[in-house]
């Protein structure tokens, strides 16, 4: 099967549309919430300080042999429920839920944040759709999909988010801007920052030796990764948005969650073109995130 064609929603995204539901959502009279985790807690807990509905919570068992369905902490008092996830999906975790509360006589509708061509379900509420087949949604929670060892992993594996996610660091960080032109190479990174998974990018060969002597200095461990992709496109590509797009193709493909340099106008090109991709700007040791919006 090929692998899904995403269309990156972020926070923000799905926090506006959220709003705009609402209205509609206050309208039907609810008595609370019903949260499936771990899915549903953002959704759940935006829904609940827009709403002022209170918040319960039900975990779907589905690695046991036999799955089933139980509360966290106590149930819902009956009456009209909303259940909250965040995909209605091909699988029967929101199927499985909805059945247990209409058996234990609630009075049940579903909010989704999205639904694609493979969902089982129709929810009541939903701000996300797609028809396409193949196309469908990425999650900022679930960027790790986009770890190329996240379809090697058994499903019961893929819960060990932290395992998947790793920071590259481009070695810029390491030399500190004195002047325009100036560069004086010493470290202003701090080694605790750098995690064990995490990758140094070096850009280009003709630097490897300094990148080499630069690591050892340092006595940081951490693999480096050569960019030739980049390299080549330097030749190729003068502009930065092209420079941009080499260099973000190659993140993707290494499954990146995160990335750090001092280059700022890459930053924003890469942030603008590779939407699911955290940027941060290490401005002489003062990390920065920076995140984009398209104005019309």
């Amino acid at each position: 099967m090929n692998k899904p064609r995403y269309t990156y929603l972020s926070y923000n995204q799905i926090a506006m549309k959220i709003d705009t539901l609402v209205p509609s959502i206050r309208e039907e009279g609810y008595s609370a919430l019903v949260v499936i985790v771990r899915g549903g807690s953002f959704p759940g807990t935006h829904l609940s300080i827009r709403t002022g509905l209170p918040l319960y919570y039900l975990v779907y068992h589905k690695k046991k042999k036999v799955p089933y369905v139980s509360w966290i902490g106590e149930p819902a008092p009956k009456g009209k429920i909303l259940l909250v996830e965040d995909m209605a999906g091909a699988g029967k975790t929101l199927t499985s839920c909805h059945d247990f509360l209409v058996q234990s006589n609630y009075d049940v509708e579903t909010f989704v944040i999205f639904q694609d061509s493979l969902s089982r379900t129709k929810p009541d509420f939903c701000c996300f759709t797609s028809e396409i087949p193949g196309e469908t949604f990425l999650l900022p929670w679930e960027k790790t999909k986009l770890n190329p060892t996240y379809d090697t992993m058994d499903k019961r594996e893929r819960f060990v988010d932290h395992e998947l996610e790793f920071t590259v660091w481009n070695l810029n960080c390491f030399i500190e801007q004195i002047e325009v032109n100036g560069f004086v190479k010493r470290s202003i990174t701090p080694k605790s920052l750098i995690e064990e998974q995490d990758v140094l990018l070096g850009e280009g060969r003709d630097y490897e030796l300094d990148y080499q002597e630069l690591i050892r200095k340092e006595k940081i461990e951490n693999r480096l990764y050569l960019f030739g992709v980049h390299e080549e496109a330097l030749q190729k590509e003068k502009s930065a948005l092209g420079q941009a797009l080499a260099l973000g193709s190659e993140l993707l493909v290494m499954g990146c969650s995160r990335y750090v340099e001092n280059d700022v106008e890459r930053l924003v090109l890469l942030n603008s073109c590779f939407p699911h991709l955290e940027v941060l700007w290490w401005n002489n040791g003062n990390p920065i995130a920076l995140t984009t919006a398209s104005v019309s």
